[in-house]
């Protein structure tokens, strides 16, 4: 929405502010990825899916629209996480306050979780590793939103010690509508 405000209010004399929605997107990505504006045509080019235009359109909005939330005082929700990460990555003191403070952490929906996410999470876990995480890979919806449903194996990598529960049975749907699913699955 920020985005979206910030394309219609200072860009709607481009020819890119009617492409919001996909300029959004891209920044997103390159955010979660931990890429500044300063490298993101490079970092775009680099994937070998955009033309050079478009890369640096987009590093040249991305530039545009940081400046913007500055000056407005203002976080987006990636900024956000990667202000979360980067103090309690960088301030050991940080960590530690959070670490006692929140013993336990329960995480749904794990596999719609980003990588940053993911990088916040553990390292609030890694001493006290109270961990619970409930998610389903078949329910990934959020690739969009730069969720990353291989967070449910690197879970498994950053927690070697966790115990995995699965289960099997469904207690929301009927046999008839599980039946119908997975010849809807079955079938595409």
């Amino acid at each position: 929405a920020l985005l979206m405000g910030y394309l219609e209010a200072a860009e709607s004399s481009s020819n890119w502010a009617p492409h919001g929605d996909f300029f959004g997107c891209l920044i997103s990505r390159l955010k979660n990825s931990r890429v500044g504006p300063e490298s993101a045509s490079e970092h775009l080019q680099g994937l070998r899916r955009y033309d050079a235009g478009l890369c640096a359109a987009t590093a040249s909005i991305y530039g545009r629209y940081q400046r913007y939330l500055r000056e407005k005082n203002v976080l987006d929700f990636d900024d956000l996480l990667v202000c979360c990460l980067d103090m309690v990555t960088g301030c050991p003191a940080i960590l530690e306050h959070v670490r006692r403070r929140f013993h336990f952490v329960l995480v749904d929906e794990w596999q719609d979780t980003s990588n940053l996410q993911f990088d916040l999470i553990v390292a609030l876990c890694l001493l006290h590793r109270n961990l619970t995480c409930v998610g389903d890979p078949l329910q990934s919806i959020y690739g969009w939103r730069n969720a990353n449903v291989r967070n449910i194996a690197k879970l498994s990598q950053a927690f070697p010690d966790i115990a995995h529960l699965e289960l099997s049975l469904n207690f929301r749907s009927t046999r008839q509508i599980c039946s119908f699913a997975r010849s809807v699955m079955q079938d595409s």
